[in-house]
């Protein structure tokens, strides 16, 4: 750890922690190099790049998990710190940088040596990882406590703040190691699916017609332990003859995961209870369309942007003549809301946002900066849907000179929408700003795009607390 003089704090309207605070990135939200000769396998900033890698399967070879990987002989490919440029995997979508966050974490320690910036390969399991990050905590607290910027007198303690995947390896770490979770003072998950995710199990499936860039990420997918680890643990999968039913493993394998892989995911969810994670927060992101149920049909996989209402005591309810009855409790875009939340005990504060903006929004990141310093849980911010949320809808892959539609929902007054392009490598460099006009139903605005040079383009609509973003991937 670099030694650096204490950090003075001036301003007393500055509130700062002598804690020690780990950022805990989700799934692709780490760089990636070969060991070897020092090649970036994830984390390019090239947007030319980013279409290509997925047009051609060799392009995605390296990050494939060898069988050698998978038996624990790992260092192949080793994590460069936390993602810092956009980028972007189809069906997933973007991945936002991690900058913001860790530039806001900054300012509210006494010193940025308390930071810890836990990058790691995504691409293995969440138990792995979770042994990783039970390494590096270790060290990572020793050193601080040692620190000369830490303040006389204060015995640090940890604070988690993991987005996405990131929040099931810090559960793992901490079912795994309680004298490290008995150092946790606090956790904030942003949009971690405790539950699992409907959109893990389209990543492993195809269907047909599906475009070339879907079927190399299918490939890449299914050597991946750690997108198996995300595959959903919930009553999602409708059945032959309408009941709803967990995913067991004989849907596991109708829909294309790999056996193995999926045996170890279902040992690893053993690990994978959220209550032991200390005094835990859930940042939840919800009003955005989101896939909670699928059906399997002849190994396609059909999924649904609903799930189905239940009795209290978690029965189905069903219509008169039996049917199953839809409820959308929405998400955001990725992790449906009630994934992301994962116990009656937890503290939720529900945004209105897309999964990957979680970790960058300025509500979620003041509610970060909050629990850090030991603000009190803001009133206004709790476990109801702001009643301004809007919902955003865009194709994940366009082509460049072709238009394509946004849409935006839950829009009340059309004259306090508006929508923002911008090139999602210059940050704040605009590109267009569409028009949003009412579409077929009352409560949707849309606004047809042209964009005519390809790359990596983060579309911003605002109408509520904080803009809705989502990135979208223009290529020739």
């Amino acid at each position: 750890m670099t030694q650096l003089g204490p950090l003075e704090r001036t301003d007393p309207a500055v509130r700062v922690s002598a804690d020690a605070v780990v950022v805990i990135p989700g799934i692709m939200g780490s760089r990636l190099v070969e060991a070897a000769t020092g090649r970036v396998l994830w984390g390019l900033g090239r947007a030319a790049q980013l279409a290509a890698r997925w047009r051609h399967r060799e392009g995605l070879a390296a990050l494939a998990v060898t069988p050698q990987e998978r038996d624990g002989r790992v260092g192949r490919v080793v994590p460069a710190g936390l993602l810092d440029t956009a980028e972007f995997a189809p069906v997933l979508r973007g991945i936002e940088p991690y900058g913001r966050l860790v530039r806001r974490l900054r300012e509210v320690l006494v010193h940025p040596d308390a930071l810890l910036e836990f990058g790691y390969d995504w691409r293995l399991s969440v138990e792995y990882n979770a042994e990783q990050l039970a390494a590096e905590l270790r060290a990572h607290l020793a050193a601080w406590r040692a620190h000369p910027a830490r303040p006389p007198g204060v015995e640090p303690r940890v604070v988690l703040v993991a987005h996405s995947m990131g929040g099931l390896v810090a559960t793992a770490m901490c079912a795994r190691h309680p004298d490290l979770a008995a150092e946790v003072r606090a956790t904030v998950t942003l949009g971690t699916p405790f539950l699992g995710a409907v959109k893990a199990a389209a990543l492993l499936n195809s269907g047909h017609g599906t475009p070339l860039e879907h079927r190399n990420l299918l490939a890449l997918a299914r050597t991946l332990p750690g997108v198996h680890d995300l595959l959903p643990a919930y009553r999602c999968v409708v059945t032959a003859d309408e009941d709803v039913v967990e995913l067991g493993a004989a849907e596991a394998a109708a829909l294309g995961a790999d056996p193995e892989l999926f045996e170890r995911t279902r040992r690893t969810r053993a690990l994978l209870d959220p209550s032991v994670l200390p005094n835990h927060r859930a940042v939840v992101g919800a009003g955005q369309p989101t896939e909670q149920a699928l059906r399997i049909e002849a190994g396609v996989v059909r999924t649904y942007h609903h799930g189905h209402l239940r009795h209290p005591d978690d029965e189905l309810v069903r219509d008169a003549i039996g049917r199953l009855v839809p409820v959308d409790h929405t998400g955001d875009g990725t992790v449906f809301r009630y994934s992301a939340t994962p116990h009656d005990g937890v503290d939720e504060i529900c945004l209105g946002q897309t999964h990957g903006a979680l970790a960058k929004s300025s509500t979620a990141l003041d509610v970060v900066c909050g629990v850090v310093t030991r603000l009190p849980a803001r009133s206004a911010l709790g476990g109801e849907l702001p009643e301004d949320t809007v919902g955003l809808r865009l194709p994940d892959l366009v082509t460049a000179g072709e238009p394509f539609t946004v849409a935006v929902d839950g829009v009340r007054d059309a004259g306090a929408a508006s929508c923002l392009v911008e090139d999602a490598h210059v940050d704040g460099a605009p590109v267009a700003r569409p028009l949003l006009a009412r579409g077929d139903r009352p409560d949707v605005l849309v606004a047809s795009v042209v964009l005519d040079e390809p790359g990596l383009y983060r579309v911003a609509v605002s109408g509520g607390a904080d803009p809705v973003t989502e990135l979208v991937l223009v290529q020739e």
